[in-house]
C-alpha cells in the first residue's frame, strides 16, 4: 500500500466547459481509490439554495464534502465567535448554493483545559486531515448538548430553513428560485422530520428534500448498529440532551409538496439500509402523494458516500443532477 502522503489527481470536467483538478490521496485507511478516474463536475446551479444539516458530532464543515470547490461558510454559534469557510479538497459538486448558517450548537471551536474534551479536540484534528478540510478550526463536541435528531435539532433546522428563505428567496433582488433541504445521518433524520412538519408558508418554497442515511428512531438505530445498545442508550441519555421516541413520529399530515430522495449504501454499518427502508415505507404509506426516489450505493461507507469511490461518486452526482433537472429548473 502506498504511503499516506502519496498524491494523485483526477480531473472533474464541467459540463459548462471548465475543468477543475482535485487532489486524490492514496491513504492507508482506504478513503480514496488507488486509480483515480475522471468525474463529471456539473455546472453551478445559481437558482438553488441548499439548507444542510450535518451528522452526529459533526460541524457544519462536514457539508463541504458535498459542495465541490465552493465549500460552505460556517457562522458563529452561541459558544464561539468563529466564522470560517470550509472547503473539502476532494469533494465533488453534489450540492449547490449551501446557505451560510450558524455552527451546530454542540460544536465549540476553541481550546479547553477540561480533560473531558481533550480526546474530542484530537478527534477534530483527525477529522480535518481525514476529510481534507485544512481550514477547519480546532474544536470539540460538547456532549451535553447533543440531541440526535430530536426536538432541539428539528427546531434549529426549522429556523435554518426560515432564515435561508428570508435571505435567498424572499429578498426582492434574489435570483434563487428553489430551496433544497439536505441532511446526512443525524442531519438526515432531522431534515426529514422537520420538512414533513413545516407550515404551509415555509413548505411552499421547498422544491426538493435529499436525505443520506436517515434513521427512523434513536432507539432503533442503536439496536441495529451498536454492539452495546443498552449502554449507549444510558450514556446518551445521561450525558446528552436526547429525546425519547416521541421526537421521532411522522406527522399525520404534511404541507410539504415536493419529492423526497433517499441515499443509502449496502456497506453502511452505522445506519443499515434496512433501517432507512422501514422509514421509506412509512413515508410512502402516510404520504402517498409525495414522490419518493432512492439511490442505493453498494460499497461506500457511512461517512464517505460522497468522496470514497469514484464510480459511486459519479452515480451520486448523476442521481442528484437528474433530480435538479426535473424539480429545480
Amino acid at each position: 500500500m502506498e504511503a499516506a502522503t502519496a498524491v494523485d489527481s483526477f480531473t472533474l470536467t464541467s459540463t459548462a466547459g471548465d475543468a477543475h483538478t482535485v487532489p486524490r490521496r492514496r491513504r492507508r485507511w482506504g478513503l480514496t481509490r488507488d486509480t483515480p478516474t475522471p468525474l463529471q463536475l456539473p455546472p453551478v446551479r445559481r437558482n438553488i439554495v441548499t439548507v444542510g444539516y450535518p451528522g452526529f458530532m459533526s460541524s457544519r464543515a462536514q457539508l463541504a464534502k458535498y459542495c465541490g470547490p465552493e465549500g460552505v461558510v460556517v457562522l458563529p454559534n452561541e459558544s464561539a465567535n468563529v466564522t470560517f469557510h470550509a472547503v473539502c479538497g476532494i469533494a465533488p459538486r453534489i450540492l449547490h448554493g449551501m446557505a451560510a448558517l450558524p455552527e451546530i450548537r454542540e460544536i465549540e471551536h476553541r481550546c479547553t483545559w477540561n480533560p473531558l474534551w481533550w480526546l474530542l479536540l484530537v478527534r477534530s484534528l483527525v477529522f480535518r486531515t481525514y476529510f481534507e478540510i485544512p481550514n477547519l478550526p480546532i474544536g470539540f463536541v460538547n456532549m451535553f448538548r447533543t440531541n440526535l435528531g430530536g426536538f432541539h435539532d428539528q427546531k434549529r433546522c426549522r429556523l435554518d430553513i426560515q432564515r435561508a428563505i428570508k435571505e435567498h428567496v424572499a429578498s426582492p433582488t434574489s435570483t434563487t428560485k428553489h430551496v433544497v433541504l439536505f441532511g446526512c445521518s443525524r442531519g438526515a433524520t432531522t431534515t426529514l422530520y422537520t420538512a414533513l412538519s413545516l407550515d404551509a408558508e415555509v413548505a411552499k418554497h421547498v422544491s426538493l428534500v435529499i436525505v443520506e442515511a436517515p434513521f427512523d428512531t434513536l432507539d432503533n438505530i442503536l439496536e441495529k448498529s451498536s454492539w452495546f445498545p443498552r449502554l449507549n442508550k444510558f450514556l446518551l441519555r445521561a450525558l446528552g440532551d436526547v429525546n425519547g421516541p416521541e421526537a421521532y413520529v411522522l406527522p399525520t399530515s404534511t404541507k410539504l409538496n415536493c419529492p423526497i430522495a433517499f441515499i443509502t449504501s449496502k456497506a453502511d454499518t452505522r445506519v443499515p439500509p434496512s433501517v432507512t427502508a422501514a422509514l421509506i415505507a412509512d413515508v410512502q404509506r402516510r404520504f402517498p402523494s409525495l414522490p419518493v426516489h432512492q439511490l442505493e450505493l453498494t460499497k461506500s461507507r457511512h461517512s464517505a458516500m460522497s468522496i470514497e469511490y469514484d464510480d459511486e461518486i459519479q452515480r451520486y452526482v448523476d442521481f442528484v443532477e437528474g433530480l435538479y433537472d426535473t424539480y429545480c429548473r
